[in-house]
């Protein structure tokens, strides 16, 4: 994820780029967020089917676990969540 963020986020030099990692728990159950403040993907571009979204993906089937991406002109948000934890950190963007 953070990989993806440096590739994607920044196409241009932006000063003041941030890229953000959290990783919170609760318990048994935890959430991995990576946030930039980068370009953000519209949605009418086409989903991505890339080599690090495959694997990604296939992380998430085999921990049980869900992903939630939020993305918008002001940045990207990617959080992988086990159970129902509702996350404390705000995003970067």
């Amino acid at each position: 994820l953070v990989l993806n963020a440096i590739k994607y986020a920044f196409p241009m030099e932006k000063a003041k780029a941030l890229i953000q990692v959290s990783y919170e728990t609760d318990g048994g159950d935890w959430k991995l967020t990576v946030s930039d403040n980068g370009t953000g993907k519209l949605t009418s571009e086409p989903s991505s089917a890339g080599l690090g979204t495959a694997i990604v993906e296939a992380l998430v089937k085999q921990l049980e676990a869900r992903i939630e991406v939020i993305s918008d002109t002001k940045g990207t948000s990617v959080s992988v969540t086990r159970a129902t934890f509702t996350s404390r950190v705000p995003r970067a963007a």
